[in-house]
């Protein structure tokens, strides 16, 4: 099985993880403060959120630790056509 970084995943998002997405986006504000208040993103029907690897690494990567409660749910959905 191949697994590219930019390939987008399935992921659920945990309220800590919401509120992870709002920090960053108040900080984009404080440097472009005509930027639309934070929305969070919209989930598919199951509850997923979609999001490139490589983001979802960035984002909250550092937020996770043994023993810590994770931002979002451990298991990730790729995508059908990864091989």
């Amino acid at each position: 099985m191949k697994l590219n970084l930019n390939d987008t995943v399935k992921l659920k998002i945990k309220p800590k993880g919401f509120e992870i997405l709002r920090h960053e986006h108040e900080d984009l504000r404080k440097t472009f403060p005509k930027m639309e208040p934070f929305i969070p993103p919209a989930n598919d029907a199951e509850g997923y959120h979609h999001m490139q690897l490589w983001r979802v690494m960035e984002l909250f990567g550092p937020h996770i630790h043994i023993g810590f409660d994770a931002p979002i749910e451990t298991e990730l959905i790729l995508p059908p056509n990864v091989k």
